[in-house]
């Protein structure tokens, strides 16, 4: 076994649905998609400036196994943590007859939005 291959563990996509409840609230849920095995690492923090406030996000490298089908968007969490990432840019995929099969991706850290009753 690979040291890539041991580093990868279960993660799963989820899907972001905001929906309007009969009071007229917005309520924002999570629906768990697809599983696949992935190693997700840290590459660093980046910093952005946006209304004069500087916010600084951590970046990641997604290595998942072929199939997972990552896509731009895509909010990926790691199972047993609470890491979630949001794709960014797709890196590419090994050759079809490679003995490594792996497809990879650029992710930024990804906050899950909490609705107001939640924070009370």
């Amino acid at each position: 076994m690979s040291l890539l291959n041991e580093s990868m563990v279960k993660a799963h996509r989820v899907e972001k649905r905001i929906y309007q409840d009969e009071f007229g609230d917005f309520i924002t849920s999570y629906i768990p998609l697809d599983s696949f095995k992935a190693a997700v690492i840290l590459d660093g923090t980046s910093a952005s400036e946006a209304a004069g406030a500087i916010t600084y996000k951590k970046t990641y490298t997604v290595t998942a196994e072929k199939g997972a089908s990552l896509s731009c968007n895509d909010i990926i969490v790691i199972d047993g943590t609470d890491t979630a990432v949001c794709v960014t840019e797709l890196l590419g995929m090994t050759p079809v007859g490679a003995s490594l099969s792996i497809e990879q991706a650029k992710a930024v850290e990804y906050e899950f939005i909490k609705d107001a009753e939640e924070d009370e």
